[in-house]
């Protein structure tokens, strides 16, 4: 009579299977642990994009964050930016001259040796890398006579139509301090330079426990192509316009406005896929020059549908402009499954499709506080105290939407 049970290899089977499942499932256990802790530290990491067309103020933005936040320039920063004061007053009066020849706007003829003068310098390093023949008194002596000459001013009230950087009141402004022996730039100095931004720049800075990287690209056309590879990971955009931009031209385009190919750009960008839910931080910046130039400066022969009885009214004006920046918020996801949605992308924007690669779902904020998904702040870069009152506001708002994701975790 046979003896009913199991035989001894299949019992032993059976606990090597015991003992295999229990490995496993403490190793999915672990898996899964240092998935959560490594979600849980991402959140405590915030990378902001920042994209916007060339002379936004994007740079700008990022130079304040750096003040704010405590992160010092170096020393070769600084006498980079000593440089660059330099460069960016003679560009700008070079500029500036070539618009009044072109304009036939005769100068006074006791200003033509300081242009002669002038013309001989170069904005641009010799072949030792070096900026010397920039810092030299002939310099401040030149540009001070030409800056002075009635035909140069009028040139000056059209500089919109050869996009002279807005900069040069200040530099000349500050000509004297510029000149003097050991000039080191000065935080509104720093704020004030203009260089265009080429390649992908980082800068990281500490907010409490979370630790904050704003990517900066290049906004002229010529630099879009690199966008594609800042797309991973990112928390939200954060989207920069010139707000005096509406009777200005490009700097590589002069029959194109600073405005229009601004709302094309942001339009394109909230209608591919890859955006879809992502957030939006939308900086209409440069509003201490709008509110500046608007009394001289109408917004109607540059946008028709603005309300001529409107002109001059500074509220108005910029309320215009939120709007029409808003309003292709809304009309966000039409493009869903149709490449861009139809959406005609100004020249040099990366056209991207979901085989670029998806980036990881970026936080989205408290769609109660935001205006059709898009976070909207009237900013000028160039004031310190402005910018920290709007930069704080943000940066609580992202620790918030933070902290609530990480409960979820």
């Amino acid at each position: 009579m046979g003896i009913c049970g199991s035989s001894p290899s299949s019992l032993d089977e059976t606990a090597l299977q015991a003992r295999d499942d229990k490995v496993s499932r403490e190793r999915n256990r672990s898996i899964e642990k240092g998935i959560r802790a490594d979600e849980k530290r991402r959140h405590k990491e915030i990378k902001i994009l920042m994209l916007g067309a060339g002379g936004s103020g994007k740079s700008t933005v990022l130079k304040v964050m750096r003040l704010l936040h405590s992160v010092p320039f170096s020393e070769l920063e600084l006498a980079d930016h000593r440089a660059l004061v330099y460069r960016n007053l003679i560009e700008g009066l070079h500029l500036l001259l070539d618009l009044c020849e072109e304009l036939g706007i005769p100068l006074d003829s006791a200003t033509l040796p300081s242009v002669a003068s002038l013309s001989e310098i170069s904005h641009q390093p010799d072949e030792n890398g070096n900026y010397s023949s920039l810092f030299a008194p002939t310099v401040k002596d030149a540009a001070t006579a030409i800056w002075s000459d009635p035909g140069l001013q009028v040139g000056w009230t059209r500089a919109r139509e050869a996009a002279v950087p807005e900069n040069l009141p200040y530099l000349m402004a500050n000509i004297e301090r510029f000149f003097e022996p050991g000039y080191v730039p000065n935080e509104c100095d720093i704020l004030h330079t203009r260089a265009k931004t080429t390649g992908i720049s980082e800068t990281f800075f500490q907010v409490r426990d979370h630790k904050y990287n704003l990517v900066d690209v290049g906004g002229q056309r010529s630099e879009r192509r690199k966008w594609l590879h800042c797309f991973q990971d990112v928390d939200a955009i954060l989207f920069v316009v010139n707000l005096a931009g509406y009777d200005e031209c490009l700097v590589e385009d002069r029959d194109a406005n600073q405005t229009r190919e601004a709302l094309l750009l942001f339009q394109s960008i909230l209608s591919n896929p890859l955006f879809l839910q992502t957030s939006f931080l939308l900086f209409l910046n440069k509003l201490d020059l709008f509110n500046l130039k608007l009394p001289t400066s109408p917004i109607h022969p540059f946008f028709s549908d603005y309300p001529k009885e409107d002109e001059g009214d500074q509220v108005k004006g910029r309320e215009f402009f939120r709007k029409k920046f808003l309003r292709l918020a809304r009309r966000r996801g039409e493009g869903v499954g149709k490449g861009s949605g139809g959406v005609t992308s100004p020249p040099g924007t990366p056209r991207l499709s979901e085989k670029s690669g998806s980036p990881t779902p970026s936080r989205k904020m408290d769609p109660l506080k935001a205006e059709a998904g898009v976070y909207v702040h009237f900013t000028t870069a160039v004031e310190k105290n402005n910018m920290q009152v709007v930069m704080l506001a943000v940066t609580d708002l992202m620790v918030r939407q933070s902290i609530k994701e990480m409960a979820l975790i």
